[in-house]
């Protein structure tokens, strides 16, 4: 499936701030798209509106799947998330959390398939409850569910935040691999580094 998102004259106020004024554009499928801006000027906000998880003040979000419009019940079975606002049970581990919240979301892994995304973030072996976890360690965490839910499209918020080295090569590895199956993916971030892996950018002032 290839989706596009079509966001026209976006408008978010709160009480005491008015961060966008009459947005419009369109994120074709299979794009990068970058967010960028000053801190404050709403670039989670951007994201989770057009990821349907916050409602604009003003304005419209449209997906489409080729020429056929697709509800917000329809488009989230497609989407994927990389957020700071993800959370695990703190008592679980890396892979009981994993089992489980991919098993919530009608996705079925084995034993093996678990351990394999695991290995492939670098979280495997004895490395005990979450709640030991590092903030690094979480993040691959995150990005090990972001990579066992095969959606079409990605919302990143700072993916590469508080991993190390190899950690951002494993951003990088991810972004690559997933523009060559041809992901829609929609990036919020002013690490230069992640900027440059974009088709496009948006510029948030």
């Amino acid at each position: 499936m290839n989706i596009d998102i079509a966001f026209t004259n976006i408008h978010k106020t709160f009480p005491s701030l008015s961060l966008y004024q009459g947005l419009t554009g369109k994120i074709p499928a299979g794009v990068c798209t970058c967010i960028v801006g000053e801190n404050g000027s709403g670039k989670s906000t951007f994201l989770k509106i057009l990821a349907g998880i916050i409602k604009p003040s003003a304005g419209f979000i449209t997906y489409m799947d080729a020429k056929r419009k697709l509800t917000m019940e329809d488009f989230r079975h497609h989407a994927g998330f990389l957020t700071p606002d993800m959370q695990f049970y703190d008592t679980m581990t890396a892979k009981e959390n994993l089992y489980f919240f991919t098993a919530m979301s009608g996705i079925e892994l084995s034993d093996s398939e678990l351990l394999e995304l695991l290995v492939h973030v670098q979280l495997a072996g004895d490395v005990g409850a979450v709640k030991n976890f590092s903030t690094g360690m979480k993040q691959r965490l995150k990005i090990a569910l972001l990579l066992a839910s095969k959606k079409e499209v990605w919302f990143l918020d700072e993916p590469s935040s508080n991993l190390d080295k190899a950690g951002r090569t494993l951003i990088k590895k991810m972004l690559f691999n997933a523009r060559s199956q041809n992901r829609t993916i929609l990036l919020a971030t002013n690490d230069l580094v992640e900027v440059g892996y974009a088709d496009d950018v948006i510029q948030l002032s």
